[in-house]
């Protein structure tokens, strides 16, 4: 006989969302989100495609990690029910899905003010960052161009990648070929990247140059193009951006500082009784006038100032201030102080001397 089911419902089970997808359900509160694209069967949600998948860009660069492309989820529903005294449970086909790769990137400039440069100065370089803000790998090809309306174009222009990671363009980083060292980045990394330029002469103080740094993404769109053969589709940048670094022509002042020892024996060595000779060279880079310019210097501890050995140009300098550009002990404490109310590039090289004694 056939005994009548529970009046029960037959109760059906969902195997939760994973936890990727949950985080999203539950709006992830003051982020904004893109999440990956997924593919069900012959089946693609155009609605998933734009809210399965953006990262979440965080301080630095980097990013709320989003499900890899080409990542196979699984789903199964589990229907339980009662037969007379018997329970009984059934499992249903597996529900496939495989998150499509979003191909996205920025790029953005580093610098936080224009990049100041002189006439014919060389190997200035303007920095970027470029990061990988889709979901796969993705390689990448790069062009600089001048901008349109700019007061002055450089030369010899060429890109560098930060290879050794300091920060700064330097002898450690590498040379970009296109199409040959094309840059690749996994999903949520960055790389440094340079545009090392040579200045023109003739400048005038105040010109700039925009420098444009395009960055194109190499992956194509499509079924079976994204990681894992999953289907690539373009995020908000489209596979493609770009960001602009200036060069600004200012006045500077270069200067150096050597150091000359002469001891009693008349050799080179830091005895007691030996004189340095201290020499500090000003000059003014670029073009225009610099006002109220000043150069201050300690006497260093364990050391007197020789008498009458402090110079300007090659003229001696008095301790006092007065009409001369010097004084000793009077702008700071035992020390030497050197001004100038106006220093221009015709002006040529200043030449500051003065020597002490090791007690």
């Amino acid at each position: 006989m056939i005994r009548p089911l529970s009046h029960k419902p037959a109760k059906i089970h969902e195997s939760p969302p994973p936890a990727k997808l949950r985080g999203i359900e539950k709006g992830m509160e003051g982020q904004s989100a893109i999440i990956p694209a997924v593919r069900c069967g012959k089946f693609k949600s155009k609605t998933l495609a734009m809210a399965v998948g953006l990262l979440v860009l965080l301080s630095g660069g980097s990013a709320i990690a989003a499900t890899p492309a080409g990542t196979t989820i699984n789903n199964n529903a589990t229907l339980t029910f009662k037969l007379g005294a018997f329970n009984y449970a059934r499992i249903s086909n597996t529900a496939s899905i495989v998150v499509d790769e979003i191909v996205d990137l920025t790029v953005t400039t580093v610098d936080v003010a224009n990049v100041p440069v002189t006439s014919g100065e060389t190997q200035k370089s303007v920095t970027f960052l470029l990061l990988n803000n889709g979901n796969g790998n993705d390689s990448y090809s790069l062009a600089n161009t001048v901008v349109a309306g700019s007061d002055f174009s450089p030369s010899s222009m060429q890109i560098y990648f930060d290879t050794n990671s300091s920060g700064l363009y330097d002898a450690g980083d590498t040379l970009y070929t296109p199409a040959v060292n094309d840059p690749a980045l996994a999903a949520g990394t960055t790389l440094r990247v340079f545009v090392v330029s040579d200045m023109p002469l003739g400048l005038t103080e105040g010109d700039v140059s925009d420098i444009r740094l395009t960055v194109n993404s190499k992956s194509g769109t499509g079924p079976g193009t994204g990681d894992s053969g999953s289907e690539a589709i373009f995020g908000g940048s489209g596979g493609t951006d770009s960001d602009i670094s200036t060069y600004e022509v200012m006045t500077g002042l270069v200067m150096t500082k050597t150091a000359v020892i002469l001891d009693p024996t008349g050799g080179s060595d830091p005895l007691s009784g030996a004189t340095v000779t201290y020499t500090i060279t000003v000059d003014v880079a670029g073009v225009g006038t610099l006002t109220t310019v000043e150069v201050t210097d300690y006497v260093p501890a364990n050391t007197s100032l020789v008498p009458s050995s402090f110079e300007l140009n090659g003229t001696g300098l008095s301790n006092a201030i007065d009409a001369d550009e010097g004084d000793f002990d009077a702008t700071i404490t035992n020390g030497i102080a050197v001004h100038w109310p106006n220093l221009a590039v015709g002006d040529g090289t200043q030449v500051i001397k003065f020597s002490v004694t090791i007690d």
